[in-house]
């Protein structure tokens, strides 16, 4: 073989080697775009399920038996349930929230069932509900105020 035909044969395979990494360039961009996105709308969907348990109570009235409901369905989670009752009591069940910072419950939940506390949250009571979210738009309380 000569150098010519050497040279000719190293060229293509430069050539052949460039065209199949800029083939996989041009496949692999758009397929990787396309799954980064995908991956967006799915992290999306898992935090809005993640927050529909919470969603419920957002902007709507619940009576008192829902209230004491959510206090102990909540029970353990990092949110925090502030309850306002008709008796000038407020209370933070879980923990209390303030300028994105959670922090200790105020508020006993033996006191909820009990009719001479100021905690008392009568079951047949109305309240006004609503999210309470931190500046990252995350979920961190549920505000009860008894009409």
């Amino acid at each position: 073989m000569t150098a010519a035909q050497k040279a000719i044969i190293f060229g293509a395979s430069i050539l052949l080697t460039i065209g199949l990494i800029s083939l996989f360039l041009l496949t692999y961009s758009p397929a990787a775009s396309a799954s980064k996105e995908a991956s967006n709308e799915f992290a999306g969907l898992q935090t809005e399920l993640s927050e529909q348990s919470f969603l419920v109570y957002d902007h709507s009235k619940v009576s008192g038996s829902q209230v004491i409901n959510a206090i102990r369905k909540f029970e353990g989670k990092e949110i925090g349930i502030k309850v306002e009752t008709g008796k000038s009591d407020t209370s933070w069940y879980n923990y209390s929230f303030t300028e994105d910072f959670l922090g200790k419950a105020t508020g006993n939940s033996e006191n909820i069932i009990n009719e001479t506390s100021p905690a008392y949250i009568n079951p047949s009571g109305n309240f006004n509900a609503k999210v309470v979210r931190d500046s990252n738009r995350v979920i961190r309380a549920i505000e009860f105020i008894q009409e």
